[in-house]
């Protein structure tokens, strides 16, 4: 709220989600901000959602910025959405089982 944080429980997480992707931010554009590089940037924020605890705030944190890079990637790049699906497809199938 106005800058300041109310749920002291994700502040790690949020810190380390801020710190990937300012780190992406500043590489190089040519290789970092493309499809390719945005998918490995949702990845390690994936990595980071990973890490939290199933149903917590952090965990629903991370995965709401995972989904918004996503998204984007889509939006710009919309033939990701359809090479990705194969993938996303046998990952959460891996999950359920």
């Amino acid at each position: 709220f106005k800058g300041k944080s109310i749920s002291k429980s994700t502040t790690d997480t949020l810190k380390k989600i801020t710190d990937v992707v300012d780190e992406w931010r500043s590489a190089n554009p040519a290789e970092f901000h493309t499809p390719e590089g945005l998918d490995a940037l949702k990845k390690s924020i994936g990595d980071i959602r990973d890490s939290t605890e199933f149903g917590s705030p952090s965990r629903l944190m991370a995965g709401s910025v995972y989904k918004s890079v996503k998204e984007q990637i889509t939006k710009q790049a919309p033939g990701y959405a359809k090479t990705m699906k194969g993938y996303e497809d046998a990952t959460k199938l891996v999950k359920e089982i």
